[in-house]
């Protein structure tokens, strides 16, 4: 798959769910059964939807920008993140039940993964027929 495709698909889903979970605190908590009178819970929720904010403008201009070896750090520490989440919110999914909706972000993460890793295997053949 197209690389620059994957990283604004992943720099638009970041900007949207990040924006949300930094002026719209209640409405993820609450999908996901968490305790949002708890301070600190909407405190890590507006952390991370501006971390959110933050990777998706990084994405967006990875996309257009850069030499092979900043493409592929960024296409690898992509891969590593959704990875590692699709691994979460799998184990949050079958382990503690976080109910149905969670299903829908293990699906995400773990096609996400599987973008990321073609896109790095896919920059890989075409650096490797560069030096033929």
């Amino acid at each position: 798959m197209n690389y620059q495709i994957v990283l604004r698909i992943t720099a638009i889903l970041g900007l949207l769910i990040g924006l949300v979970m930094l002026f719209s605190v209640n409405g993820p908590m609450g999908v996901f059964s968490a305790d949002n009178s708890i301070d600190y819970n909407n405190y890590h929720s507006q952390l991370y939807g501006s971390a959110l904010i933050g990777f998706a403008v990084l994405n967006w201009l990875a996309s257009s920008n850069g030499n092979e070896g900043e493409i592929r750090t960024v296409l690898l520490a992509n891969l590593i993140t959704v990875a590692i989440s699709f691994l979460v919110s799998l184990y949050q999914q079958l382990i503690v039940g976080a109910g149905f909706l969670n299903w829908f972000i293990v699906i995400i993460f773990l096609l996400l993964s599987i973008a990321y890793l073609s896109s790095i295997r896919a920059r890989g053949r075409i650096k490797d027929s560069g030096k033929t």
